[in-house]
């Protein structure tokens, strides 16, 4: 059986982007597998592009994202909980992957990481036919949720687990505002 391939835009240097064909991520055992359905486009990715904040070179761009869950690694279920992504859920995608074993990861700071690596910046992000990512920072959303408005998560996650100390609890309310740009859909 021939292995799968996946178009995707990678990033190739400033102001050099291009779209590429390569064969598919295999799959890990605490992985999904999603199809993108929706990618902002944010300041983060004009930046990039534009040769002001660095990234790996050929790295597929996108860290806002949603997707459906196509396929499932051997592990996810066992142990994860109630909120293990399954085939056929939709998806938004935390924007980093963190070790989860240092002292910050182990007490829920996972945002100060030194380990932490953005997808879309240092890994491959969400705009190409498939991404593979760790179950655990794939959030299943309700499914009638409208994929191009789940990038737009990323933001209140990235408020919400960037202040640290916070006092909410759940069923609090707040306000959240952002110093950048919403993403571009």
């Amino acid at each position: 059986m021939p292995t799968p391939e996946t178009r995707s835009l990678r990033f190739a240097g400033a102001g050099d982007v291009r779209l590429t064909t390569a064969v598919e991520q295999p799959l890990a055992p605490h992985e999904v597998r999603l199809r993108p359905l929706a990618v902002g486009v944010c300041g983060t990715d004009a930046h990039i592009v534009g040769g002001s904040f660095p990234a790996e070179p050929g790295v597929v761009l996108g860290h806002e994202v949603c997707g459906r869950v196509v396929d499932v690694g051997a592990e996810v279920g066992d142990g994860v909980g109630p909120t293990a992504p399954r085939v056929g859920d939709l998806v938004t995608v935390e924007p980093h992957r963190y070790c989860t074993a240092c002292t910050w990861c182990r007490a829920g700071q996972e945002h100060l990481c030194s380990a932490k690596r953005g997808y879309g910046v240092r890994l491959d992000g969400g705009m190409a036919e498939s991404m593979v990512v760790p179950a655990r920072i794939a959030y299943v959303l309700p499914p009638d949720t409208v994929p191009w408005v789940a990038p737009c998560a990323s933001r209140w996650r990235a408020a919400c687990t960037r202040w640290t100390g916070s006092p909410w609890s759940p069923g609090s309310r707040c306000s959240c505002w952002v110093p950048a740009r919403p993403g571009r859909f």
